[in-house]
């Protein structure tokens, strides 16, 4: 009897030493700091934001990934999350004072599809030459919407963007918030449309989770340092820096 009591004792004192649960387990997921959540995703919530910086493709990955955790860049599922990115580009815009801009997003080119040749596999035609980068976002919507003349075959051209303008009238107004495929390394030249931002994109999480301090992924990682790779697990990459 002795020892049974004994036994008792510890258990409770154990389990007291555990502690009480704490926190609402009903807590709705929450997006960090400055993020906009989408809920009607086909993978269920989604946060993005749109941060400015005029930088590579693999820049603007390597950015998202060490500033927020989990975060990758984004692809873009519907119009209404289009529609954001391409006002939230144009605020960008306006603050730098210039008219025309992209928007990276999350989406390259696939692999069974090289730019700069031609490709006679059956998956290589403009709603699934691209594919996104973010291991959640779904549908093709933003692959039906291609600016004119788009997607291109040049060389280099891997790195989806959305084009974003402020001008009234003429073929960049066209173009706004239309999806374009660019050169990944490309941040300077002639063209009007050269990177002004990126779109990065985190799930939500309970609202005590710490979002900082990223590098975390999908089993990936990237080379330190300036122009550091980025592998990305389920597509074929873009050339690195």
């Amino acid at each position: 009897m002795t020892r049974q009591l004994l036994i008792l004792a510890v258990f409770f004192v154990a389990v007291q030493s555990m502690g009480v649960p704490t926190g609402d387990c009903n807590e709705v997921p929450q997006c960090p700091h400055g993020f906009d959540k989408f809920s009607t995703r086909s993978n269920g919530p989604w946060c993005m934001k749109v941060i400015p910086g005029n930088m590579t493709w693999w820049e603007a990955e390597r950015e998202c990934r060490c500033t927020t955790r989990g975060g990758h860049l984004s692809g873009i599922e519907t119009s209404t999350e289009k529609r954001w990115v391409e006002q939230r580009g144009q605020e960008l815009l306006d603050a730098k004072k210039i008219l025309n801009g992209a928007i990276w997003i999350g989406a390259y080119r696939r692999k069974e599809c090289p730019s700069g040749s031609q490709s006679s596999n059956s998956v290589c035609h403009d709603e699934s030459l691209f594919q996104f980068t973010d291991q959640h976002t779904c549908k093709t919507f933003i692959f039906q919407n291609w600016a004119s003349s788009q997607p291109t075959n040049n060389a280099g051209d891997d790195c989806a963007a959305i084009l974003v303008s402020t001008e009234s009238s003429g073929a960049n107004m066209e173009a706004s918030g239309k999806t374009t495929a660019k050169n990944c390394l490309q941040t300077t030249g002639s063209t009007p449309m050269l990177p002004v931002g990126y779109v990065c994109g985190v799930k939500p999480t309970q609202p005590d989770h710490s979002y900082g301090n990223g590098n975390s992924g999908y089993g990936s990682g990237y080379g330190g340092g300036n122009g550091g790779q980025v592998f990305i697990i389920g597509a074929g990459k873009p050339g690195g820096k």
